[in-house]
């Protein structure tokens, strides 16, 4: 079986090297169903940037899996003058970039102009419009999987999104959630992958598992997940110095 992934950061490769490249809750999926992966998610991507790359390479894949973000983030990836393009998923991470001094004018200017789509962005259309994408996505390929990250991701499917998992993952470390979309800083890739733990991972990995096998999702067992430790277990400072294990 060829699956094909889309989606963000819940979704998003680990390199391999990297103790979370073996539990990414897709790499194990395929492996249950003696399929191979290939990973088109992208951390910070909106629904659009997914759609378009399910568009162009759906035909060759048995199963995809579609991981909806939020509808809320900007479409396209935005290329400043150092550093490969990105995708800046809301004004919260907007100001961090706008912290570097090394910006140039243009730099500035395209935050500017990004900062306005945000602030005048209407909610309701960018639902609508994510609506649409997700029902053509099932209309083109109907076994596709699709998964919400957050709660306002539409996904037609009766889930609890990836960011409530990731905030009681939070919470069993020990780290208070302030209300906003709260992660690590710096998550270690030997310990975190696609935000979780490998406990949440393998929890993950079974539910879609039993999805596709049975048609429907099985949550008992997720507020039993543990976690090894305290949160500076999975946070680390420096990623050019690589991973601590």
């Amino acid at each position: 079986m060829k699956i094909g992934v889309y989606g963000d950061s819940f979704a998003a490769p680990i390199q391999p090297g990297f103790k979370g490249f073996n539990f990414l809750w897709c790499n194990t999926l395929a492996d249950k169903l003696n399929g191979t992966i290939t990973n088109f998610a992208k951390t910070g991507s909106s629904i659009y940037y997914s759609y378009q790359q399910f568009l162009s390479t759906c035909d060759d894949y048995d199963l995809c899996i579609f991981v909806v973000t939020s509808p809320d983030r900007y479409f396209k990836q935005l290329k400043l003058s150092s550093g490969a393009p990105r995708h800046i998923s809301n004004i919260d991470q907007l100001e961090s970039y706008r912290k570097n001094t090394n910006l140039n004018a243009e730099d500035k200017q395209i935050l500017n102009w990004l900062e306005g789509w945000y602030l005048s962005s209407d909610p309701s259309y960018n639902k609508c419009i994510s609506k649409l994408m997700i029902n053509d996505i099932i209309d083109k390929k109907p076994n596709t999987i699709t998964y919400p990250c957050f709660l306002d991701s539409y996904s037609g499917a009766n889930a609890i999104p990836f960011h409530e998992m990731h905030k009681m993952q939070l919470t069993k470390m020990g780290k208070k959630y302030n209300g906003n979309l709260d992660f690590l800083n710096h998550e270690n890739w030997n310990k975190i992958a696609g935000h979780f733990t490998e406990s949440y991972n393998n929890f993950i990995s079974d539910l879609i598992y039993n999805r596709i096998k049975n048609g429907s999702y099985d949550f008992s067992g997720l507020h039993e997940i543990e976690v090894d430790t305290t949160v500076e277990y999975y946070n680390y400072i420096d990623k050019n110095k690589g991973c601590p294990e």
